[in-house]
């Protein structure tokens, strides 16, 4: 993280806002404000995810890799879309624990993905530390979400 710049850095902790608020409203709240709040969280996660699959689609368009490696980065750049979608598609028909998952697990796995590529030396350095923080505060909050509607108790 430290091999970035401030600005993307300040960016992407200001990012978490949106996760931490509706995670915390989800558990404090009447049960009408929890599940708008629930709702947006899903379909801000979608969107971070989608986000987050257009860096490596930008990371394909401006390297020269090997076509396998080509290949996997504008892979990587589709995949967190679905994912996203998937999750807003389960929400909709009323899933929303399910949803959450679906998110959650999107962002594991997109990590994990991430911190081999970087490992690989096909992410810029200082990336993964930054994503690292961001993926463990936004995974942190779906799941405890998802806690919060399985055990049906909010946090206060």
């Amino acid at each position: 993280m430290r091999n970035l710049p401030l600005l993307p850095v300040v960016l992407g902790l200001a990012g978490l806002i949106p996760f931490v608020a509706l995670s915390v409203v989800s558990g404090t709240v009447s049960a009408d404000t929890a599940g708008a709040a629930r709702l947006g969280l899903v379909a801000y996660a979608a969107v971070i995810l989608s986000f987050l699959g257009g860096v490596h689609w930008g990371f394909a368009l401006m390297t020269v890799d090997p076509p396998g490696v080509q290949r996997a980065r504008y892979g990587l750049g589709i995949m967190p879309s679905l994912v996203g979608w998937a999750g807003l598609l389960v929400t909709f028909a009323g899933l929303i624990t399910i949803g959450l998952l679906i998110e959650a697990a999107g962002f594991v796995a997109l990590t994990i993905v991430e911190g081999r590529a970087a490992h690989d030396g096909h992410l810029p350095p200082g990336y993964m530390g930054l994503r690292y923080v961001l993926s463990a505060v936004v995974i942190a909050c779906l799941v405890s979400v998802c806690l919060v509607r399985v055990f049906g108790t909010g946090i206060v």
